[in-house]
């Protein structure tokens, strides 16, 4: 799936937005307008690409944090048994 549907470069509200909706139709508008606000970070209104690398490097960082929590919580379980 696309999120920057007219492929300008640049994602605005309403493509997160309707990409949002169809990933998770639950979630409502106030949700994504959180999250858009979130990311852009220069209140352009629309996410470039500096604001998107930023974001998914948090989330590999959050990632790579669970995945030690986890490994740490099963060597632990491991070497206390």
């Amino acid at each position: 799936m696309k999120i920057d549907s007219n492929q300008s470069g640049v994602i605005e509200k309403t493509e997160l937005m309707e990409v949002y909706r169809k990933k998770n139709p639950e979630m409502n508008e106030q949700h994504i307008e959180a999250i858009f606000k979130n990311i852009d970070t220069d209140n352009s209104g629309k996410i470039d690409f500096t604001e998107f690398l930023v974001v998914a490097e948090k989330q590999e960082e959050l990632l790579q944090k669970e995945h030690l929590e986890r490994a740490f919580a099963f060597f632990n379980t491991v070497l206390n048994n």
